[in-house]
């Protein structure tokens, strides 16, 4: 048998540089929610939204427990965050939840990317700056 010291030094190494806690986060959500961030102009909403970290930690914003997927998005009370709903929003597949509350400058129609967002179950948009009708893809949604 080898030296028990020796062991013991190199199972702890091996528990020291091994991560405690995989990322949960799907990349590709991760990558969605880089291009929000970005097309809000890195709003201080989204400060806690850096790569080395997991998106299923951020604020704004939940994952699934069982599929690590983002399922909701939630910007509420937040006069930094401006311009249109980013199209990004379409490439969170799995999204059922869609919150934009007391965003003053909140700007511009609904996208039509949110018809990618077969999974939406809530859409909530209010005390925006909304302009246009109401979407004909919003009633094609199917939860």
């Amino acid at each position: 048998m080898g030296n028990p010291k020796a062991l013991a030094l190199l199972f702890l190494s091996i528990l020291l540089s091994s991560p405690l806690s995989a990322e949960r986060c799907h990349p590709d959500d991760k990558k969605a929610l880089f291009g929000v961030k970005k097309a809000f102009n890195n709003a201080y909403a989204f400060i806690s939204w850096t790569p080395d970290t997991d998106c299923c930690e951020w604020y704004l914003v939940k994952c699934d427990e069982k599929t690590n997927r983002i399922i909701s998005l939630s910007v509420t009370e937040d006069e930094e965050v401006a311009g249109p709903i980013p199209d990004a929003v379409g490439d969170l597949p799995y999204l059922e939840d869609l919150t934009f509350v007391h965003v003053p400058n909140l700007v511009g129609p609904i996208p039509q990317a949110i018809a990618r967002l077969k999974y939406l179950r809530f859409l909530w948009i209010s005390h925006a700056n909304i302009t246009g009708a109401v979407p004909d893809f919003l009633g094609q949604l199917t939860e």
